[in-house]
């Protein structure tokens, strides 16, 4: 969000806590926006409008992180669509070529797990086992970042 989404911003925080009868003091629509402000505007609204109507979590006032959850989707979500990739690039490229993939997270799960090349050699039925070890790690990965 830029400068002038501010005033915008703090209206639609100021409306959210008027749903959920939660009031908003400066200091925490400050926060507010502090942990928002590196997302659009209108990415921010449309999570929060998913937020109030999701019917598991939008009985309760949101924190960042749903609001966050809802713009990027959850570690699992991106475990799933990191694997997705993978197991695509599996199929169609092998392990006879190199492969570069936009997130380097998938580069870092691939090295702890032996390499591309070990990856794309695992049999068929095995693969199932290591599409789970890869989401874990992936996951583990987005908690704490890989020191390489």
């Amino acid at each position: 969000m830029e400068k002038p989404d501010v005033t915008h911003f703090m209206e639609l925080i100021a409306s959210i806590g008027e749903i959920y009868g939660k009031p908003i003091s400066v200091s925490l629509a400050e926060l507010y926006w502090q942990s928002l402000k590196c997302f659009e505007f209108k990415d921010v609204k449309e999570a929060l409008t998913a937020h109030i109507h999701n019917p598991d979590c939008g009985q309760f006032f949101p924190k960042p992180a749903d609001i966050i959850r809802f713009i990027e989707g959850s570690g699992e979500t991106k475990a799933l669509t990191a694997w997705a990739m993978v197991e695509k690039a599996i199929h169609q490229v092998g392990r006879y070529q190199s492969i570069a993939f936009d997130d380097r997270l998938i580069h870092a799960v691939l090295e702890d797990m032996g390499g591309w090349v070990k990856l794309c050699s695992v049999k068929l039925n095995d693969l199932p086992f290591r599409s789970n070890e890869f989401q874990k790690r992936y996951m583990g990965f987005l908690t704490k970042k890989p020191e390489r």
